[in-house]
């Protein structure tokens, strides 16, 4: 609302005259507004810093876990002869080896030539063939010679009746006896290969037709390596692996070795140069240790460019100005503060670490003139060649036994300094299943009662035996192969003959180690397997500082209890002996130290929460003044506006009474006159 007071010749913009009042009065909430704006701003730069911190803290972490120290990498100095690969069972060790021969499986092809859809079986019942395997000696004919393999019973394969080319194929590949037929195509005709799956010097074969299959000439559906003529062809000859591990010679059945360096694998690939050696070699893998290294050094490096952005001082634009341009968190003393912390970290040696490796300087970790950390990897290398453990005890901490036979695995941030007992309770064993006297004699005839079922480790077996046995070797060496066909290469079981019993043992360690005879065999009793008798194979079971501690049988090792001040420290038992064995002592080492530095400055209570809490405590606070400073404005604007209806009112009266006495002085003038 305008006014204009005539009579007192000047103009009234009241509106105006109110904006500009209450610009004036808003000054102090603009200043508080700012103060907000800049407190919210350094919250959020607080935030900055905690990801940058946990950031670090993460690759700290990284190397709380001795996964990469204890890592172990196989080498050989020529892939094509031998390659090495390791387990977690692995140690460090090294041998020459020189191969002569590969392991063979031996492959043959049946006589005949077929044509496709001949029929190979003529009756119309189901007849059978008979596959032996052993080893051939000599071309095949009739100076060759075949002799079995008397630890092998004989395979009886059930050819469908009318069977056709492939059906009889795929009934051989059906009855799973350790071979795999195909057939290939050749001028002639289709010709049947059969290759044993199992390589060897004793996987040579011979297959004999039942009646009804073809078996003459050309038709042949079999093998007889010694006949006149040379029934079916020998494509590849059986053999054993000839080599020597450190000029010791040795045979085996396959190209893969386990029991030539503890825990690891060989496969021979090649056979060496006249008078070559390969060397082998099983030591510790230390690239992990670089690279958790090099994304420590990162990862600091990346948090303290984090810190120096924030924390920048701004620069004056003039004498008695304040500064502009600088952080967020320009001059906070919190951030000097953490920085200072962090960096005394590494120039604090740790207690017990071995002498050269007690501080991070020992291992090539420096700091530069500008504050970035940098890595040697030229020192770090000869570090971790001289002395690895050393590199390990320096950023893990020390575990030190009493006694030998353990290794110490890993630890983490809740395992505490000191001094704990180490007992063994139990050590794993396999679950062995001794039956009862055998009754039977032998040779033994199973006719009619060849059928042994089984649970082994929880998986359900039904094991078809042969229908004799000429001996209880021979027994158990069948029961032993017709049980493994249906269990992978990792978990076989062992069948022997011993004291005038029959033992089953699980090729699996631990409780989950079983075997079972189930309801249902139907072989004869007299043979001592008793339906429903049970054996169970027993767990690693031990005590850290008196609390019984996890265990983990396949890799032999205990962890301390969780709330114990052993938690997290992870022990490997190289020697299962049962009893008191002696004590650990365990002390922090770089890592854990940092962590725990690290831990402090991101916790609740930590710097980052307590400046974050203090901040926002500060906008509530300006919150509060806003709200004030609006209230009052409020207040104020109404008065003014009352104020102002008031002078209109007066201004209104004075506007009259200035018309009124104008227009009188009029008429007096005009009388006057």
């Amino acid at each position: 609302m305008g006014l204009t007071v005539g009579g007192l010749g000047s103009g009234l913009d009241i509106e105006g005259m109110i904006t500009k009042l209450m610009a004036i009065e808003a000054a102090p909430l603009t200043q508080l507004q700012s103060k907000q704006a800049k407190a919210s701003t350094k919250i959020s730069a607080w935030g900055t810093v905690k990801s940058a911190v946990a950031a670090f803290q993460t690759a700290t972490q990284a190397m709380q876990s001795a996964t990469a120290f204890n890592s172990l990498k196989g080498t050989s100095s020529d892939e094509t002869v031998a390659s090495v690969t390791t387990t977690s069972q692995s140690k460090a060790g090294s041998a020459s080896i020189a191969v002569t021969q590969l392991a063979q499986a031996g492959k043959t092809m049946l006589a005949g030539t077929f044509t496709a859809g001949q029929t190979i079986n003529t009756l119309s019942t189901a007849s059978t063939i008979t596959l032996q395997f052993g080893t051939i000696t000599g071309a095949s004919g009739p100076t060759a010679t075949f002799t079995p393999d008397s630890s092998v019973t004989a395979k009886v394969i059930n050819i469908r009746a009318n069977a056709t080319l492939e059906q009889a194929v795929e009934d051989i590949n059906k009855a799973a006896v350790g071979v795999t037929a195909r057939t290939v195509s050749t001028p002639a005709g289709l010709k049947v290969v059969v290759e044993s799956l199992s390589t060897g010097g004793k996987t040579d074969m011979r297959i004999n037709t039942g009646t009804g299959i073809l078996n003459s000439g050309s038709n042949a559906f079999g093998v007889v390596p010694t006949s006149v003529g040379a029934v079916g062809t020998d494509l590849v000859h059986a053999q054993d692996a000839q080599y020597t591990i450190d000029d010791v010679p040795i045979s085996s059945k396959t190209n893969t070795i386990t029991d030539a360096l503890s825990g690891s694998t060989i496969t021979l690939k090649g056979v060496s140069a006249a008078g070559k050696k390969a060397n082998l070699t099983v030591a510790t893998d230390t690239s992990g240790v670089k690279t958790q290294l090099e994304a420590f050094v990162k990862a600091y490096n990346d948090l303290n460019t984090t810190l120096r952005s924030l924390s920048a001082y701004g620069v004056s634009p003039g004498k008695g100005q304040a500064p502009v341009g600088g952080g967020a968190l320009s001059g906070d003393s919190t951030i000097r503060a953490i920085q200072i912390e962090m960096r005394a970290m590494f120039n604090q040696p740790v207690p017990g670490a071995p002498k050269g490796y007690s501080s991070m300087v020992d291992i090539g970790v420096t700091f530069a003139k500008d504050g970035t950390l940098s890595l040697d990897s030229s020192k770090l290398s000869t570090a971790l060649t001289n002395n690895p453990d050393g590199v390990r005890q320096l950023l893990m901490g020390r575990a030190q036994f009493s006694q030998s036979g353990f290794t110490a695995i890993n630890s983490n941030s809740l395992t505490k300094n000191g001094t704990s007992t180490i007992e063994v309770t139990s050590v794993p064993t396999k679950a062995k299943l001794v039956g009862g006297a055998v009754a039977a004699t032998f040779p033994a005839n199973l006719t009619g009662a060849n059928v042994l079922k089984l649970s082994i480790d929880g998986t359900l077996i039904t094991a078809n035996l042969a229908t004799s046995y000429g001996s209880a070797a021979a027994m158990a060496a069948g029961m032993q192969t017709a049980i493994n066909t249906s269990l992978p290469a990792t978990r076989q079981v062992t069948v022997a003959y011993n004291s005038g019993k029959f033992e089953i043992t699980s090729g699996k360690t631990g409780n989950t180690s079983k075997v079972e005879v189930l309801s249902g065999t139907t072989l004869s009793p007299s043979f001592g397997l008793t339906v429903g008798s049970t054996a169970s194979g027993t767990a690693l079971a031990g005590k850290i500082g008196g609390v019984a501690a996890l265990a983990d049988d396949s890799s032999m090792t205990l962890i301390g209890a969780t709330g114990s001040g052993v938690s997290g420290l992870k022990i490997r038992v190289d020697t299962p002996t049962l009893g008191s064995r002696g004590s650990v002592s365990f002390a922090r080492g770089f890592a854990y130290n940092l962590g725990d530095t690290l831990s402090r400055v991101l916790s609740l209570n930590g710097p980052i929460e307590t400046r974050k809490s203090s901040l926002n405590s500060d906008i509530s606070r300006i919150d509060d003044q806003v709200d004030r400073v609006n209230d009052k404005l409020v207040r104020m604007e109404t008065t003014l506006r009352k104020q102002f209806t008031a002078m209109d009112s007066t201004v209104g009266k004075y506007n009259q009474l200035s018309t009124y006495l104008a227009s009188q002085l009029k008429a007096l003038t005009g009388s006057s006159s």
